[in-house]
């Protein structure tokens, strides 16, 4: 049984590969038909053009059913091109081609790509198992290593933190020992990936500023720009959301280059969410929408409930609470059916957010309870902070603020210890909320001079916004009425601006009741949009 291999992946680099296919294919003239057929759907399969790639491979394997190689070659570029269930059925008919090629474990391997790629994990997690123990059986370590990174990759997705981490260690260590580079840089990736989504927000850059420093030295493309778009991600979660979108354009550029559609599709989607950190709404819906019709088409549908998500949030924020609601229990509805609990517990906070601005308390804080626990499950602190600062706010809407505050800074020792600077800014806003609330006027203003801080270093219009409103209702409490509400009309003017209309609402009322509290009833009435 030989050792698997993915051709044109993992020998040489991006740049050199393609060279070299290039020149064999433009030197393929005088072969057989069938190898000339081979040789440029090797050069299609090293240049990114899948389409043409699954195209040649599907005539080699008509021509040729009983070749294991040709069916292998058919089944993975139609995976990479986006035709993951195409690729199911040629896995179903290499089944049933005679012993051993039916039961090579390059078969159980590309079943389980294209089972993650439908989002089935629980499926490519089990034939992933099945490759391992026949790869240990057959003494390739290759071959355990590849199957490892696929039972990693599903059981992170299915929440399963300590195994994936353990498997992703144990891929490296073969990788390393058998020095194969590409393998290694894929064990790295997803290793740092399970630190960035725990809030190991600065062991991960480390570890993605390794890797990208790994895949430039060897030239490849494909995984560098994964690289390049997990960094941005926790550029973004440190605030530096900016900096994230420089990352994900330079991604963005790769993946295009390289014709990755899934990837082209994911790095939109990163864009449009660092958009609407920005505050640029409308730009922001426009990407998700162009990355949510690549993922339907791909059948991702793990990543359709993350664009759906989003969108969701994104009409939350413009108040559109209706259709926000809508589509987030659909992102709801497809995140319970592929079992994945990360984003299933996203997708039950963004819905407790919306319930909680319409006004249905008791159905936010059912979403949230059932957030906190899968959050607390998978063992997520740092996101699982964000619900409790979700339930104080219900516990402020229902006047009982002390309670809310204890909510808040048990959030707060989570958002720091995980360094999620947005994320605390935001909760600190809350906290500023309660203290006024209860009178604790020196507390609060403590609190704000710490948000202040914060805010110098993050870019995060919606937090911005938040701790604005905070201060002016801080400031009117201390009397400095004209301060708040001068503060308040540059939320409005801000907000309306940027489209957030749900904060926009929120200056407005807190403006009403400075106003009316100033004795300026009238005035406070008409800013308030009271009667």
């Amino acid at each position: 049984m030989r050792p698997w291999r993915r051709r044109g992946r993992r020998s040489g680099t991006t740049g050199k590969a393609k060279q070299a296919a290039q020149k064999a294919f433009d030197l393929s003239g005088n072969l057989s038909r069938e190898d000339r057929l081979f040789v440029e759907a090797r050069y299609r399969e090293v240049s990114k053009e899948w389409e043409k790639a699954v195209e040649i491979y599907r005539t080699l394997f008509e021509f040729f059913p009983d070749n294991l190689e040709y069916g292998l070659h058919l089944a993975n570029a139609q995976v990479s091109a986006g035709k993951a269930k195409e690729a199911l059925g040629t896995i179903e008919r290499l089944r049933k081609l005679p012993r051993p090629a039916s039961e090579d474990p390059r078969v159980d391997l590309a079943e389980a790509s294209s089972a993650a790629s439908l989002s089935d994990f629980r499926g490519a997690q089990a034939i992933a198992e099945r490759a391992a123990s026949l790869g240990a059986r057959s003494g390739s370590e290759l071959l355990v290593a590849v199957a490892r990174l696929r039972q990693a990759r599903s059981l992170w997705e299915l929440g399963r933190a300590e195994e994936a981490t353990a498997y992703y260690r144990e891929a490296r260590e073969i990788c390393e020992r058998l020095g194969d580079s590409r393998c290694r840089a894929e064990a790295l990736r997803g290793a740092a990936l399970i630190q960035w989504r725990s809030g190991q927000l600065t062991e991960a850059r480390r570890a993605y500023e390794t890797l990208i420093g790994l895949c430039r030295d060897m030239g490849y493309e494909d995984g560098l720009a994964k690289a390049l778009q997990d960094l941005g991600l926790v550029a973004g979660d440190l605030g530096e959301h900016e900096k994230a979108r420089e990352l994900f354009k330079e991604a963005l550029g790769h993946h295009v280059q390289l014709g990755d559609k899934r990837s082209i599709a994911v790095a939109l989607h990163n864009t449009a969410r660092t958009l609407a950190l920005l505050g640029d709404l409308k730009q922001a819906a426009a990407k998700h929408q162009e990355a949510l019709v690549l993922f339907r088409e791909l059948g991702a549908r793990d990543h359709e409930a993350m664009s759906l998500n989003n969108i969701a949030w994104i009409l939350w924020l413009g108040r559109d609470l209706a259709a926000a609601q809508r589509t987030a229990n659909e992102a709801i509805a497809i995140s319970m059916q592929v079992g994945q609990k990360a984003f299933l517990a996203l997708h039950l906070l963004v819905l407790g957010n919306i319930m909680s601005d319409r006004d249905d308390l008791a159905a936010a804080r059912t979403r949230y309870d059932e957030s906190l626990a899968l959050r607390t499950e998978i063992g997520q602190k740092g996101a699982a902070a964000e619900n409790q600062v979700g339930i104080a706010l219900i516990a402020l809407a229902e006047d009982r603020a002390p309670d809310a505050e204890i909510l808040v800074r048990q959030a707060l020792n989570e958002f720091r210890k995980a360094r999620l600077q947005d994320e605390e800014a935001a909760a600190l806003a809350v906290l500023i909320r309660t203290l006024v609330a209860q009178g604790k006027l020196a507390d609060a203003d403590g609190a704000l001079n710490r948000a202040s801080e914060l805010l110098r270093r993050t870019q995060n219009v919606n937090t911005r916004l938040l701790l604005a409103i905070a201060a002016a209702r801080l400031n009117a409490g201390l009397g400095r009425t004209t301060i708040a509400s001068r503060g308040l009309v540059e939320v409005l003017q801000q907000a309306e601006k940027a489209g957030f209309y749900g904060r926009e609402l929120e200056a407005r009322l807190a403006l009403g009741e400075i106003e009316i509290q100033s004795g300026e009833t009238a005035a406070g009435r008409g800013a308030s949009g009271s009667a």
